[in-house]
């Protein structure tokens, strides 16, 4: 004999008033918080972006000054007369990089005579009749808001006169 099949009584919606609603303020609570974890992440990666971009204005500032440098052979004073007090050796020679690009950034590089050596083994230039002037330069590069860099260089210069 088989047994009756037994219904299952259900909640009448009327029991299940307000359910729903909690359910979506849930769900509403749950959005707003990734929303505004979204954008607070979004604020600060904006500002990492601006302070890599002031980064890389300085640096460029601090390399067109040792570009200028180099493209300047009067800068390559083979004196130490200690007079520029503002850089780092208090010798040399200076140059002053003023609105650097379209972002105002403002520069210094300092080039200080070091001392005279032989020319480098493979250089073509014989020891004997030649010297080599070695320079030091400090380059600094500074945007608006204060982004600094500071690159410093080396070279040398070949002049006529053995050691």
């Amino acid at each position: 004999m088989r047994k009756p099949i037994q219904s299952t009584h259900f909640c009448s919606p009327a029991n299940q008033q307000g359910v729903v609603l909690i359910v979506a303020l849930v769900m509403l609570s749950v959005l707003t918080f990734i929303a505004i974890t979204a954008l607070n992440t979004s604020g600060i990666e904006e500002k990492m972006a601006g302070n890599t971009q002031e980064r890389h204005r300085s640096f460029h500032t601090a390399e067109t000054g040792l570009a200028n440098t180099f493209a300047n052979a009067s800068l390559f004073v083979l004196t130490e007369d200690g007079s520029l007090t503002d850089c780092p050796t208090g010798s040399g020679s200076k140059l002053d990089l003023v609105n650097v690009g379209d972002y105002s950034a403002d520069g210094t590089v300092c080039t200080a005579f070091l001392m005279w050596t032989q020319p480098p083994r493979g250089s073509g230039y014989s020891a004997s009749s030649f010297s080599a002037a070695h320079f030091e330069m400090t380059s600094t590069g500074t945007t608006d808001s204060n982004a600094h860099t500071v690159l410093h260089a080396g070279a040398f210069q070949i002049a006529p006169g053995g050691s």
